[in-house]
């Protein structure tokens, strides 16, 4: 399940994510509902648009190098983040959620802002499983900006097979950038 550098790839955990909600799916089915949606005998989950996010894939992501993130095209968020977010940019993940990623751009390098909307267009408009990936800056909670090389593929798609969700992984490039370097 983990690369050779130790982390796992996107195709793993998509495979995973993917397993965890069809085995989550049949246990909720054999149990019964209460009052509200409400699980009997189970602490409330973790969701995604309502869904519950699977033990198995909050483990991976809370140990992944990486941050790892949903984006939802209909509402133009991160719908989720794993606790990465704060670490890398000193956002909390509900920061971080609470972003349009297409018409609130301030979070972006504005030197990126034209190649980002250029590249998420691109990633949405996929047709099967292709891996996008694209280098950009961040803002981090202090004023800095933070290189990060983002990777998305399609996580969901409508009836009409349009991508409605792009799963990703974005990896801090700070340190290996060469302005970064210049500044030391």
């Amino acid at each position: 399940m983990l690369s050779r550098t130790g982390s796992a790839t996107l195709s793993q955990l998509c495979t995973a994510l993917c397993r965890e909600r069809q085995q989550a799916e049949q246990a909720e089915k054999a149990m019964k509902v209460t009052r509200e949606g409400e699980l009997a005998g189970i602490d409330r989950p973790a969701l995604i648009n309502g869904e519950r996010i699977p033990e198995n894939f909050e483990r991976i992501a809370a140990t992944s190098p990486d941050i790892i993130f949903i984006f939802d095209e209909p509402s133009d968020r991160i719908i989720y983040c794993n606790a990465r977010i704060a670490e890398v940019l000193g956002w909390t993940a509900e920061e971080f959620e609470s972003w349009r990623m297409r018409s609130e751009q301030n979070f972006i390098h504005p030197d990126d802002r034209a190649d980002f909307t250029e590249w998420l267009g691109t990633a949405l408009r996929a047709q099967g499983d292709e891996v996008y990936q694209h280098q950009h800056r961040l803002r981090h909670a202090n004023g800095s900006w933070r290189w990060l090389r983002v990777r998305v593929a399609a996580f969901q798609r409508g009836h009409d097979g349009k991508v409605t969700q792009l799963i990703g992984t974005a990896t801090d490039t700070t340190e290996q950038s060469p302005e970064y370097r210049d500044w030391e």
